[in-house]
């Protein structure tokens, strides 16, 4: 359902950003012919798509963040702290491991080793278990 989340980014450091999503599985695609703003495009294979808006002044939120499930978690891990990443190990939430770094804006981002599935949304009032 989800389908992108957008972050501001200073044109100086919109290269290095697009490099770092890159890095974690993104690949590059034309931005829309019309948008009125200056923007990388990232996409995944799943789908889902990072926006990488040009601003003068750009906002990072200092809590928020993305977090992206990899397949391979030891290896990315290993390969953003090759890049000179500086990798949080953080506690493992629902028994997978999970780490935060920062793109070279400045944007929080989480990976785990899996995402939660949860039991079919429950009746009304209802709060689902997780499965695994």
């Amino acid at each position: 359902m989800l389908d992108h989340v957008d972050f501001e980014v200073s044109r100086e450091r919109l290269r290095a950003c697009v490099e770092f999503y890159v890095a974690l599985g993104f690949y590059e695609v034309e931005p829309p012919e019309d948008i009125p703003i200056e923007c990388a495009v990232l996409a995944h294979e799943d789908g889902a798509w990072i926006g990488l808006l040009v601003r003068d002044e750009p906002v990072v939120m200092p809590w928020g963040h993305i977090a992206l499930a990899v397949p391979d978690y030891a290896g990315t891990v290993e390969r953003m702290r090759a890049r000179g990443c500086a990798v949080e190990d953080r506690t493992p939430y629902w028994g997978a491991a999970r780490s935060f770094l920062h793109d070279p804006q400045g944007n929080r981002v989480e990976l785990l080793e899996y995402g939660p599935t949860f039991e079919p949304r429950p009746a009304a009032g209802g709060v689902a278990r997780l499965v695994r």
